[in-house]
């Protein structure tokens, strides 16, 4: 971390979930919204909603919650205890047909609802996906050169592929509310398509090369 956190929010998975770091952040007048490990059982120290009152003073127990969680937890962190603010959001079923949630040990107020801390943390999913569309599809990590011009150019290219995906994607949002496209799948399409339909428009042929690109998209 830099030495100056304040105001700013760190989103972070699982692998930065780290109590000291928790305390970091909240000392440095920062915030921070973090995944915990199954293996974090802070000790419950206030209920506001997702446990029953019988948990208090206890270590948190997944396995019997119900709804949006949002309780005050005790952690252990290098020289005593810490309290933080933690929420369970509850997520589609498992494998096994079970509920399942999502942990968030964070220092957000409690005037931010427990269910917008959710939402803020689909943040960080949208990065991880972003960065998966660009390494299965615009192939990051598989560029062949060290040449820092090549590789500058590769992911220029790489980006407007990926924004004009994203314009396809909203046009089609548009044209049928209820559909959902895949960036994947239009990203993947796009480039397969693109030499085709740059050669189309020089020739002045885009729109009836656009056709069965277009069907091919639907």
């Amino acid at each position: 971390l830099p030495k100056d956190v304040r105001g700013i929010l760190w989103i972070k998975d699982r692998g930065y979930s780290d109590h000291n770091l928790f305390a970091q952040i909240d000392d440095g007048k920062g915030f921070f919204l973090i995944r915990i490990k199954t293996s974090s059982l802070p000790v419950v120290t206030t209920i506001r909603s997702g446990l029953a009152d019988r948990h208090l003073g206890k270590p948190l127990d997944r396995s019997l919650a119900f709804g949006v969680v949002d309780i005050d937890a005790r952690f252990n962190v290098k020289g005593g205890k810490r309290v933080f603010r933690v929420v369970g959001i509850p997520v589609a079923k498992n494998k096994k047909g079970e509920a399942d949630w999502i942990w968030l040990a964070t220092n957000l107020p409690v005037s931010m609802a427990a269910a917008t801390v959710g939402i803020a943390y689909r943040i960080r999913w949208n990065v991880e996906n972003l960065f998966r569309v660009l390494k299965t599809v615009g192939r990051f990590d598989q560029i062949r050169s060290g040449n820092p011009a090549v590789i500058q150019v590769f992911i220029a290219a790489s980006l407007i592929g990926l924004a004009i995906s994203q314009a396809i994607c909203a046009a089609m949002r548009i044209e049928r509310p209820s559909s959902e496209p895949s960036l994947h799948r239009v990203f993947a399409m796009l480039l397969a398509n693109l030499g085709g339909l740059l050669a189309a428009a020089a020739s002045g042929s885009l729109a009836t090369a656009l056709v069965p690109f277009v069907a091919a998209l639907w």
